[in-house]
């Protein structure tokens, strides 16, 4: 079996799974994820060793783990990237994901993306507005533009 047919089977038990890795603030869980589509989207946009940088974390960081991606994923929320964790070495998932556990809005993830010789992209969620999923190309320069929304 080829490394990317083992990988889809990967995203395809995540999207069967129908994981949840969100809680409101009383513990209680929350489906803030995308739909399957849109995490099969991501998956056929990217390449092994690709440099990605997310905000937020979800389905979208495991479907960019199994993709293999150099991926960088900015969340305050520890728990999340704990479960997200546990998830890839529980299906053996081999990922690059390294956690900022700080606020979108500091200037970490956009110094990270003027440092990048090629850029990456950024894919932003939306808190108001669960499941809407933008995705911009951050140039070395640090310039946005969006790709999709």
């Amino acid at each position: 079996m080829r490394a990317e047919d083992s990988s889809r089977d990967q995203l395809d038990t995540l999207i069967a799974e129908s994981l949840s890795l969100h809680r409101w603030p009383g513990g209680r869980p929350a489906d803030w994820s995308v739909a399957p589509q849109v995490l099969c989207f991501i998956y056929d946009c990217l390449e092994p060793g690709w440099n990605k940088l997310e905000i937020g974390a979800g389905q979208t960081t495991l479907a960019f783990a199994i993709a293999r991606t150099c991926h960088i994923c900015v969340t305050p929320d520890r728990n999340e990237s704990k479960l997200i964790q546990a998830y890839c070495a529980a299906h053996e998932i081999d990922h690059r994901v390294t956690f900022i556990h700080e606020s979108s809005d500091c200037r970490a993830p956009m110094q990270l993306a003027q440092r990048s010789r090629r850029g990456v992209r950024l894919a932003a969620g939306s808190a108001a507005v669960p499941g809407v999923l933008r995705v911009y190309a951050v140039a070395p320069a640090g310039r946005r533009r969006p790709v999709t929304h």
